[in-house]
C-alpha cells in the first residue's frame, strides 16, 4: 500500500483493524516469492551449469575416443614399423651371411690358386735347375774328355799346347759379356746379361731387371756360340 502511494494514517488505520497478523502474512508471501524468484534462478543456474558440464563431458568423451583411435594407431604403426626393421634386418643379415660365405670360398680358391701357382712355380724352377745341372754336368765331362784328348795329342806330338781344361777355367771364370745365359748363385734363377759396367752385372729374369754384383751370377751352358766366341777371343788377346 505504501509502495501504491496510500496514506501511511490510513494504512496504520487499517493496520489496526485488520491486526497485525494479516500484515505478517502479506509480508510471508512477499518473502515467499522472493525466495522463489530466487531459486528459480539459482535452478536455472545449475541448469546452465549442467548443460555446460554435459556439453564439456560430450567434448572430453570425444577426445577421449579421438586419443583412444590415435593411440591404437601408433601401436599398429609401430608394429608394422617393427616388423618391417626385424625383416629388413634379417635380410641384412642373410646377405651379410651370404657375402661372408661367399668371401670366404673365393678366400679360399684363391689361396687354393695361391698353392698351384707356387707349386708350379716350384716345380718349374727345381726343373730348370735339374736341366741346368745336367747341362753344366754335360758340359764338364765333354770338357774333361777334351782335355784328356788335347793332352793325348800333345803328348804324341811332343809339344805343348793350350789345354781344353784352359778353355773350360775361361768359360768359367772368364769376365761376362752382354747375351750370356747366367745364373744368380744363391737363388738358382737363369738370366740373361743385358749390360756389365765396372762394379756391377744388370740381368734380366724374365721381365725382371735386376743389378748385381758380378761375383752372383755364373755363366751357363746356354750361353749364344758366338758369345762364347767373343769371350774366348778377349781371354786369348789378354794373354
Amino acid at each position: 500500500a505504501r509502495k501504491i502511494g496510500l496514506d501511511p494514517q490510513v494504512i496504520d488505520d487499517a493496520s489496526a483493524i485488520v491486526g497485525s497478523d494479516y500484515i505478517n502474512m502479506d509480508k510471508y508471501l512477499l518473502d515467499l516469492v522472493r525466495d522463489r524468484k530466487y531459486w528459480e534462478s539459482k535452478r536455472h543456474e545449475v541448469r546452465q551449469k549442467e548443460k555446460k558440464l554435459d556439453s564439456l563431458l560430450e567434448q572430453y568423451n570425444e577426445r577421449l575416443k579421438r586419443i583412444g583411435d590415435e593411440h591404437r594407431q601408433i601401436i599398429k604403426d609401430a608394429k608394422a614399423e617393427a616388423r618391417e626393421i626385424v625383416q629388413q634386418s634379417n635380410a641384412q643379415v642373410e646377405r651379410t651371411i651370404r657375402e661372408i660365405r661367399e668371401m670366404q670360398a673365393e678366400k679360399e680358391k684363391t689361396q687354393d690358386a695361391r698353392r698351384e701357382l707356387q707349386d708350379f712355380v716350384t716345380a718349374l724352377q727345381e726343373r730348370k735347375e735339374n736341366e741346368q745341372k745336367n747341362r753344366d754336368d754335360y758340359i764338364e765331362r765333354k770338357l774333361g774328355q777334351l782335355a784328356r784328348r788335347q793332352k793325348k795329342n800333345a803328348a804324341r806330338k811332343g809339344a805343348p799346347a793350350a789345354t781344353v781344361q784352359d778353355n773350360a777355367d775361361s768359360f768359367r771364370d772368364g769376365p761376362l759379356k752382354v747375351g750370356e745365359k747366367v745364373r744368380v748363385k744363391d737363388n738358382g734363377m737363369v738370366g740373361e746379361v743385358v749390360r756389365v759396367s765396372a762394379r756391377t752385372v744388370s740381368v734380366a729374369i724374365g721381365n725382371i731387371y735386376s743389378q748385381m754384383p758380378p761375383s752372383r751370377p755364373e755363366r751357363t751352358a746356354g750361353t749364344p756360340p758366338e758369345v762364347l766366341a767373343r769371350t774366348g777371343r778377349a781371354r786369348r788377346a789378354g794373354r
